[in-house]
C-alpha cells in the first residue's frame, strides 16, 4: 500500500481508487480484520501525504519558471496573481476544510490540489494536516468498499453453491 500510494500520486495516470481497492480486496482474501484495514488506511495516507508534500514542494520551487517568460504567458500565470491568491487562501480553517474536502472526494484528482497549493504557497503545516485527514477519509472509504464488496460477493457465490446443491438434489430425486 505504501509504494502504491506514492506511485499513485506521482504517476497521475494511475487511478486513485486502484491501490486502496486492491488492498481491501486482498485483505478479504487473507481474512484480515477491520483493524488491519485501519492500519492500511494509515500507511497509505502517510505515503500519499509524503508524495503530495513533495509535489507541493516542487510546485513551490518551480513557481518562477512557470510564471516567467513564454511559459508563464502561455499558461496565463503571473507571480503577482499567485501571491494575491495565496494571501486570500492562507486565512484559516476554511482553507483546510476545502483541502480536506478536495482530498476526500473520490472524483477529485489529488495531483492538481498539491500543485495549486504549492504555487500559491499555502501554509505548509495546514497543507500537510488537511491532506492527511482528507486522504485518510478517501482511503478508508475505498478500503471499506472493497472489503465489504468482496465479502458480499463471497456470500453471493456461496448462495449460488446452495442453489446449485438444491437443484442437484431435486434432479436426483426426480
Amino acid at each position: 500500500m505504501f509504494l502504491g500510494a506514492i506511485a499513485e500520486e506521482i504517476i497521475a495516470v494511475i487511478p486513485s481508487p486502484f491501490v486502496p481497492l486492491t488492498a481491501g480486496s486482498i485483505a478479504v482474501a487473507q481474512e484480515k480484520s477491520l483493524l488491519y484495514l485501519l492500519l492500511l488506511a494509515i500507511i497509505g495516507t502517510f505515503a500519499k501525504t509524503m508524495a503530495s508534500t513533495f509535489t507541493y514542494w516542487i510546485a513551490d520551487k518551480l513557481e518562477d519558471i512557470l510564471t516567467q517568460g513564454k511559459l508563464g504567458k502561455f499558461l496565463g500565470l503571473e507571480s503577482e496573481d499567485l501571491e494575491r491568491y495565496g494571501k486570500m487562501i492562507n486565512k484559516g480553517s476554511k482553507d483546510e476544510l476545502a483541502v480536506i474536502a478536495l482530498r476526500a472526494l473520490p472524483f477529485v484528482p489529488t495531483l492538481p490540489v498539491s500543485v495549486v497549493a504549492g504555487l500559491i504557497k499555502m501554509n505548509l503545516r495546514s497543507f500537510i494536516w488537511s491532506t492527511f485527514v482528507g486522504i485518510f477519509i478517501r482511503n478508508a472509504f475505498y478500503l471499506l468498499v472493497a472489503y465489504y464488496g468482496a465479502k458480499q460477493f463471497e456470500n453471493l457465490l456461496a448462495s449460488f453453491d446452495t442453489v446449485n446443491l438444491i437443484l442437484e438434489v431435486l434432479v436426483v430425486a426426480i
